[in-house]
Order: C-alpha cells, then structure tokens, then sequence
C-alpha cells in the first residue's frame, strides 16, 4: 500500500524505503531463525538489488516526468 508507485497514500522516498526495509528485512530475519541462512542471504541480496533497480527507475520517471 505505502510503497507502490501507485498508492492512494503518497510517500517520500525515505518513507518507501523504510517500509521496505522493515517488511523484506523481517522476512529475511524469519527466514535465517529457521534456520535457512542460505536462502535468506539469497533473499536478502535480491530485495536489494530490486530495490536498487526500482528506485533509480522511479528517480528515472521523475525526472523525464518534469
């Protein structure tokens, strides 16, 4: 809801962020307290580099937006 590009909340970059950091961040830790450290290492490193991409995209959009 917060962090979609289209949602009815708008948010600051920061605030996006943030809430990303604390969803994907607490399904990485579940995941490496089960004992799959692996799979949350792999996990962590591909929210990351997602989220890298998604907001040079958005930085990208708004600035041929304007």
């Amino acid at each position: 809801m917060f962090a979609a590009p289209k949602a009815r909340i708008p948010v600051q970059l920061a605030g996006v962020l943030t809430v990303k950091v604390l969803v994907f961040g607490a399904a990485a830790a579940a995941l490496y307290t089960m004992v799959r450290h692996e799979w949350a290492t792999v996990f962590a490193v591909v929210v990351a580099a997602n989220t890298v991409l998604a907001t040079l995209d958005r930085h990208a959009l708004m600035h041929q937006a304007a």
